[in-house]
């Protein structure tokens, strides 16, 4: 459990493209987790948003703990002592009675992880930014992208993104808005398969089955009696 936490620009800018009940969802599970470890229970575009964000809340959360156990050590005098082996000289440690062990050991270990880094075999995707650097988009990301929008190819769309960045460069993004300028791309995207996959609906006040036929153009008897029906379901 935790007082607080750092909540990025990136988080805020990727969460905008979300309506406000959505939104406020994401918001509740980064609170939740950042702060209690609390496991989100999400679904559709918010648990897409939340993927994005984890492995940055992770590796903050990573840090917390590590600085909880410096503390813990400095209270007890400092960092723990290795036991000796026995037989080892005390004064030639290493073991070269000629030699000078070197006593400047860093000891600092580099917690500056960048954790926008693509671990697959495959080549990662990478975006241009208006700086002329790249964006690493990470796989977690693709596949909480995926999970949002099911209808949507997110490798493929990432893939005409990266044509149309180079291709415009006075319209190339922030490093901050970069994510915003992505999750923009995959909603509309998913909108308008969702759009397109929609039944096409009969023609109004005709039948079911004359929908289902296979004839382009009614007969006259037809649409005559298409019209007795029509007059019978007024009356």
């Amino acid at each position: 459990m935790r007082d607080n936490f750092i909540f990025y620009r990136s988080f805020y800018e990727g969460a905008k493209v979300l309506k406000d009940s959505d939104r406020l969802k994401l918001y509740e599970a980064i609170f939740e987790y950042a702060l209690d470890n609390t496991e989100p229970k999400l679904k559709g575009y918010p648990l897409g948003m939340f993927s994005m964000a984890r492995p940055q809340l992770d590796a903050n959360n990573k840090r917390y703990q590590d600085g909880l156990k410096g503390a813990e050590h400095g209270k007890k005098g400092g960092r723990p002592k290795k036991n000796k082996l026995s037989g080892d000289n005390e004064e030639n440690p290493i073991g070269f009675l000629n030699k000078t062990p070197n006593e400047n050991v860093n000891d600092n270990e580099n917690d500056n992880v960048n954790e926008n880094v693509n671990t697959s075999d495959e080549e990662a995707i990478k975006l241009v930014l208006d700086t002329g650097e790249y964006y690493s988009v990470t796989n977690e990301q693709i596949q909480g992208w995926q999970q949002s929008v099911p209808l949507v190819d997110v490798k493929s769309e990432l893939r005409k993104m990266q044509l149309w960045l180079e291709g415009n460069p006075k319209k190339r993004k922030t490093t901050k808005g970069i994510t915003r300028f992505i999750t923009g791309w995959l909603v509309r995207e998913q909108n308008s398969k969702e759009q397109n996959s929609k039944p096409i609906t009969g023609v109004e006040d005709v039948p079911d089955w004359y929908g289902n036929t296979k004839q382009t153009e009614p007969t006259p008897e037809l649409l005559e009696e298409i019209e007795k029906m029509k007059e019978s379901m007024r009356l």
